[in-house]
């Protein structure tokens, strides 16, 4: 497993998205209650919980600066702002 990434809370906040992709056995835990629901053709990728990379389509809300492996913004505006990709 990969370390958490160690950015200042600030920077976290200003750089990573706050729909974050999660593996269904960290769902599961987290959610025991609730049924995921799920992308149809969904990319690998890396939970933000424990770090695995997977292709569960799950997705959750959570604070970049409070998440273990949190997923980076993508495709900054031409001004220089990031913008969420959903």
């Amino acid at each position: 497993m990969t370390e958490p990434n160690s950015d200042s809370k600030e920077v976290r906040t200003a750089r990573y998205k706050w729909t974050q992709p999660q593996c269904e056995i960290c769902f599961r835990r987290d959610n025991p209650e609730k049924e995921p629901v799920r992308l149809k053709s969904p990319e690998s990728e890396r939970c933000v919980t424990c770090g695995l990379w997977n292709q569960d389509g799950i997705y959750i809300r959570i604070d970049p600066a409070e998440a273990p492996y949190p997923s980076l913004l993508k495709d900054p505006t031409p001004t220089g702002e990031m913008k969420e990709d959903f």
